[in-house]
């Protein structure tokens, strides 16, 4: 099966401009597409993967700051993954179940929390609802057929860190959240910056840009 990837940079918190870069993630051909050559590329007929990759320009990421600009702190097990779904942004979200063993800051009763966070996998039919017809020339996407949109989905997967929750059922986290009052959900509030893996025996989390496990004084 093919699989084509977008390499978009995009926004959230802070705005940052971008260019859409189009490769193929093929064995046989891994050259740098751009615009309408994508349409070149063969589809064979169990449909085709697509895979966004963007990264953030985001206002805060050090672990400390990210604490301080959040309204809810908790400590959670990390269950599934609910639902996803395109934004008005045009990105894929996903809601993700986790079970929570402790509230470090703000006020929180239930033993279980749904977090909205970016990233995800849905439909390509979804995803296309979203794009401009010159977005769909750009990309290719044009080109399919009715029967390959309805057998393909798009991932959406950060450059900065890939998170991989799937692959860390029952691994403890620390949830970073501000509550949306529109929409009446938590939300990550810097995305994979703010759901950040917490090591219990030696209570230290993840620091993304060190790359490294560390002790911060807010974690009790």
């Amino acid at each position: 099966m093919t699989k084509v990837k977008f390499i978009l940079t995009v926004l959230t918190l802070s705005i940052v401009s971008g260019v859409i870069l189009v490769t193929t993630n093929n064995e046989d051909n891994k050259e740098t597409l751009k615009d309408k050559s994508i349409q070149n590329e063969t589809l064979d007929k169990g449909g085709n993967d697509y895979q966004v990759y963007y990264t953030s320009d985001y206002l805060y990421t050090e672990p400390n700051d990210v604490f301080n600009h959040s309204s809810l702190v908790v400590i959670g097990e990390y269950v599934q993954d609910l639902k996803s779904f395109v934004g008005e942004d045009e990105r894929a979200h996903t809601i993700s179940e986790f079970k929570i063993s402790k509230v470090l800051k703000g006020n929180f009763s239930s033993d279980s929390i749904e977090v909205v966070r970016l990233g995800g996998t849905v439909p390509l039919s979804e995803y296309i609802a979203t794009q401009t017809k010159e977005q769909l020339e750009k990309k290719g996407i044009n080109a399919l057929s009715t029967a390959q949109i309805e057998k393909s989905k798009v991932e959406f997967i950060s450059q900065d860190y890939d998170l991989n929750l799937k692959q860390k059922t029952n691994k403890e986290f620390m949830l970073l959240l501000n509550y949306d009052s529109n929409n009446q959900m938590y939300v990550a509030s810097a995305d994979e910056y703010s759901i950040l893996e917490i090591d219990t025996s030696k209570n230290e989390i993840y620091n993304i840009n060190k790359r490294q496990f560390e002790n911060y004084n807010f974690i009790k």
